[in-house]
């Protein structure tokens, strides 16, 4: 006999910070939890809960983890928004350099919808992009300030 999602959940979650549910069981590669339901599909944890404790996720609206626990599953944690709006709450929104060290300032920074893109990594990325096209050799020197820039051989 099969245990039930409920059962299952309460025997995989331990209380942690801020009373956070968090999941023991695995994790995908981002850090969130998934388990099968009781229909067998195999579903994020934390909408689980949401779903179970408090009920659907409204159309057009994706969880907020408002602990900022990727596999917290406490349904008070969890906040029903836009992908917009989600995307401005994260980690990202905070970034203060982005992964090359370049600061990411208001005057230093692209937006791009909800993204935020280094500036000097993007003019340094689209100088190597155009002397790649041109096939001249300092194109293949690797990036203008950014040692991390990705290059196109001109092959």
């Amino acid at each position: 006999m099969k245990t039930p999602a409920e059962v299952r959940h309460g025997q995989t979650v331990t209380p942690g910070p801020n009373a956070c549910w968090l999941w023991t069981g695995g994790l995908d590669p981002a850090g969130y939890a998934r388990f099968r339901d009781d229909t067998g599909r195999k579903v994020y944890v934390h909408r689980w809960a949401y779903e179970h404790y408090v009920g659907p996720v409204p159309e057009g609206l994706v969880l907020d983890h408002l602990c900022r626990i990727r596999h917290c599953s406490n349904p008070a944690h969890l906040e029903a928004v836009t992908q917009d709006e989600n995307m401005r709450r994260g980690a990202h929104a905070t970034k203060t350099h982005c992964k090359h060290g370049h600061p990411m300032s208001e005057v230093l920074q692209y937006k791009d919808g909800p993204r935020r893109v280094c500036r000097t990594c993007k003019r340094a990325s689209a100088r190597a992009s155009y002397l790649a096209r041109k096939n001249r050799p300092e194109a293949m020197a690797g990036g203008y300030g950014c040692p991390g820039t990705k290059m196109r051989s001109a092959a």
